[in-house]
């Protein structure tokens, strides 16, 4: 009995989250700023500034979205209007600290190094999606929430600015 009445509700989720052959979920981008300091990320494509986040400690910035996999395609849409995934129209991310010093992130463009962490890529919109780029996975409820959260040690591995 036990394990029909779970059979019935995981059936009952599946049929509420699919809409004619439709498989719908949500997502969540989460930046969290733990650095001490107050933050801008600025967004860039092709060297021009797209887009800005100013974060004071403690501050987060989250953006919102649904996903959806009709069998053909799969898109993604956020609340906000851009894309959950900046690499859609951004090749890069400085993070500036205090207008003192920056740590720079960049996609997939020439000239570029990886490390462990990496604002600009969203894990799930990777190849492999368990590529480490220092977001945390976390489910809540029916959504796949990624959370970056930027630290006091990404100061000071950050450049400092020249005047």
């Amino acid at each position: 009995m036990k394990y029909s009445i779970l059979s019935i509700l995981i059936l009952m989720s599946f049929i509420i989250s699919c809409n004619d052959g439709v498989m719908s979920f949500e997502i969540n981008r989460i930046i969290e700023n733990k650095s001490g300091l107050p933050v801008e990320i600025r967004v860039f494509f092709e060297e021009s500034l797209v887009e800005t986040l100013n974060l004071n400690d403690t501050d987060l910035s989250r953006k919102e979205g649904s996903c959806s996999d009709n069998g053909d395609r799969f898109f993604c849409n956020s609340s906000t209007g851009r894309d959950l995934d900046w690499t859609d129209y951004a090749d890069s991310i400085a993070v500036v600290f205090n207008k003192e010093s920056v740590n720079s992130f960049c996609g997939n463009i020439q000239n570029c190094t990886f490390d462990d962490r990496n604002l600009l890529l969203l894990p799930f919109f990777l190849e492999n999606d368990q590529q480490n780029t220092g977001y945390i996975k976390s489910i809540v409820a029916n959504a796949q929430v990624y959370t970056f959260t930027i630290t006091e040690e990404d100061y000071e591995n950050a450049i400092p600015i020249e005047d």
